[in-house]
């Protein structure tokens, strides 16, 4: 009994040990994942040494198959690879491809060759995973498009987005070694610019808005232009602004501009070409992103960096009309677009923003060229500026900002903004995609708009219906039939704005509501936390939204409904209409229909996540609106799969003790037994 006793404490603490090693050599591992591509004959990846010693791969391989003990779906090392401290390895299929930057950047070695031995490796354009293993255990892993890994030490939230097959040049980058998630990895040629809602930056704020500053605050901004002028712009056709440009060219000042190579729909490239022609004869500098291996679907940005100091933001292309400057009192009579602007200065922001633009404007990464390859025979325009004569009253505040961007941050920093409003949220936006018209279960801003409406915030939107008008009429009917949120068709002036009110926070953005400009085009936003510079904006807002709110029909939503509850609790619902008028209403969980027909019920339900709907019929019409809620069982009883994973651990721990207390308490009987007296 001894004997076994002995042998159990050694096994259990021996368990123990090894548990704690193997945590730790996951922990130490200084070879990481560091590249992956998927698509292309290059398909590949890179392994990164974070270490501070030679690593040889020969203890390494790289599999698409979690089980480690397989044979297919591998890369192994069988000759000695050494790779030193801070260096990486691309392991590819293929050299075939001639225009890869992913063979350009770094030392390769192709599969078969080298000691490298793939067995039936490879990775999906739709989505895979992929795991590093030394000797028998994952070290780390990657996942992307439609395939998640669920053990959250290899990698945790959601998988990185699908590499598109069409461009050539469309890989993930770890940007960070200690992140494994989506948010430690990036598009090449992408920055590492992540929503973070406690990065502030303290900044002196100027809103205006067209069409009624006519422009005139981008003009007086870049007037002041001392040294340099950095322009990212989706459509610069203003013959004005290159005017003032050259003028500041020929006052020693470099203008360096960034422009789309293809904008959708604008037909006047060759035409416009003429005036940017004239601007680089006069020494600026102008480059475009586009093409096949483009980072992003679209630059759709509009900003620009004044002496390192000062930054313009706005929501409006730099046009004719957009920058007519003329300003007009109601913006039904001025020519150019709806829109926000702002000029931010502060010399952080700045030098944050041409940290980005440098890295826009880079050749490296085979989507930009000079105006001189695109446009090798064009003649100059003949170009001179005129001084806006209008003056447009502006008022600078005192307010944080926080920078946000496609593809990196835009997406959380939107569905942030909306959710941290307790009382409002305005949003105006020149288009939402029919992908997320679900509102009721495809995430989007849109859905988050309902959502906070559900919650009992004043929720407003404005949309454009002249582009597609039948289906965004459809699209405001069922938000103000079925929703809370109040909506709104505009038309006069042109749409084209994209903010965002939330409370006393607003943002100025050059984003659409459709997951191409959210996810995949360069776009420019800031947040501006000031309750000043949101008024600003509401004004505006409230203004377009009188002229164009005509909803006559019932606005329903349910107030009083919590969002969990226990076992038992009474529940208390009460439908809240617009107009308030005397309704037959009809409840439903779960689809179900209930024996209610009052603006006021209780009830109880069961365990589990429901579902609360009403409706009130009118002319033949319903309206309705639901609302999720969850009741979680009554606290206090064991609920064993919560516990599981903690039972072996700990009885394994309990037989240590025991066995240990047992092994003590025989050494002392028998040392008493021993010591007694003879009689």
């Amino acid at each position: 009994m001894k004997k076994f006793l002995t042998v159990v404490l050694i096994m259990a603490l021996s368990f123990t040990i090894l548990s704690l090693a193997d945590d730790s050599d996951a922990a130490d591992a200084g070879l990481k994942l560091y590249e992956v591509k998927s698509a292309g004959s290059d398909e590949g990846f890179s392994l990164y040494n974070y270490s501070d010693s030679d690593i040889d791969l020969t203890d390494y391989s790289v599999r698409n198959n979690p089980d480690v003990g397989a044979d297919k779906g591998t890369i192994t090392f069988t000759k000695s690879l050494v790779l030193e401290p801070n260096h990486f390895i691309t392991i590819v299929k293929s050299k075939d491809d001639p225009e890869s930057k992913f063979l350009q950047h770094n030392t390769y070695h192709v599969y078969g060759t080298d000691g490298i031995v793939a067995n039936s490796f490879t990775m999906s354009d739709k989505g895979d995973d992929i795991y590093l293993v030394k000797g028998n255990k994952i070290i780390d892993a990657f996942c992307y498009g439609n395939v998640t890994i669920s053990d959250i030490s290899l990698w945790e939230g959601e998988p990185y987005p699908t590499m598109s097959s069409k461009k050539s040049n469309d890989f993930a980058v770890r940007v960070d070694a200690a992140k494994s998630s989506t948010y430690g990895w990036q598009r090449w040629g992408i920055t590492s610019n992540y929503f973070d809602p406690d990065f502030k930056i303290d900044a002196e704020v100027t809103p205006f808005t067209f069409p009624e500053s006519g422009g005139i605050p981008v003009y007086k901004t870049i007037e002041t232009a001392k040294k340099t002028v950095y322009i990212n712009m989706y459509e610069l056709t203003s013959a004005n602004m290159y005017g003032l440009l050259i003028e500041l060219e020929n006052k020693g000042v470099e203008v360096t501009v960034l422009l789309e190579k293809n904008p959708v729909g604008y037909s006047g490239m060759k035409e416009d070409a003429k005036k940017m022609k004239a601007l680089v004869d006069a020494g600026g500098e102008i480059r475009f992103i586009g093409g096949d291996m483009s980072r992003y679907n679209y630059d759709h940005a509009k900003y620009c960096i004044v002496d390192d100091s000062k930054v313009i933001v706005t929501s409006e292309n730099w046009t004719k009309n957009n920058l007519n400057g003329i300003v007009v009192d109601d913006p039904e009579e001025g020519k150019g677009n709806r829109g926000w602007g702002v000029v931010v200065e502060s010399k952080q922001y700045a030098d944050f923003m041409l940290t980005v633009f440098t890295n826009d404007f880079d050749k490296t990464y085979g989507d930009v060229i000079d105006f001189a390859e695109y446009f090798p025979t064009v003649t100059p325009a003949s170009l001179s500026y005129t001084a806006p004569t209008d003056v447009y009253p502006t008022v600078t505040y005192s307010a944080p900002i926080t920078p946000i961007m496609s593809p990196e941050s835009s997406w959380d920093g939107t569905l942030y903004t909306i959710d941290q409003a307790k009382g409002r949220v305005y949003a105006e936006n020149q288009s939402v995609s029919s992908a997320y018209e679900d509102f009721t279960t495809v995430e989007s801003p849109l859905k988050h708009l309902v959502d906070s409406s559900s919650k009992g915030v004043d929720v407003k939107f404005i949309l454009n219906s002249t582009n597609d008008q039948q289906s965004v009429l459809e699209l405001i009917e069922r938000l103000n039939t079925t929703t809370a949120v109040s909506a709104a068709d505009m038309t006069k002036p042109y749409l084209h704005n994209k903010g965002i009110i939330s409370d006393d926070t607003c943002i100025v953005t050059s984003v659409n509501w459709t997951p191409t400009s959210l996810q995949k085009n360069r776009e420019m936003c800031v947040i501006i936390y000031s309750v000043e510079v949101t008024e600003f904006y509401a004004d505006a807002f409230i203004t377009d939204f009188d002229n164009n709110y005509d909803f006559d029909g019932v606005q329903i939503s349910i107030s009083e409904l919590k969002s969990t509850y226990t076992e038992g609790d009474q529940i208390t619902a009460t439908a809240e209409t617009f107009p308030e008028k005397d309704y037959e209403y009809h409840w439903e969980l779960d689809g179900v229909k209930m024996t209610y027909d009052i603006k006021r019920i209780a009830f109880t339900a069961e365990k589990g996540d429901h579902t609360l709907k009403v409706s009130v019929t009118v002319d033949d019409k319903v309206y309705g609106t639901a609302q999720k809620f969850t009741v979680n069982a009554k606290s206090g009883g064991f609920d064993f799969d919560e516990y599981k994973q903690y039972i072996i651990p700990i009885a394994i721990f309990i037989i240590a003790i025991i066995a240990l207390a047992l092994s003590i308490a025989m050494k002392g009987g028998n040392k008493h037994n021993g010591g007694g007296r003879r009689r």
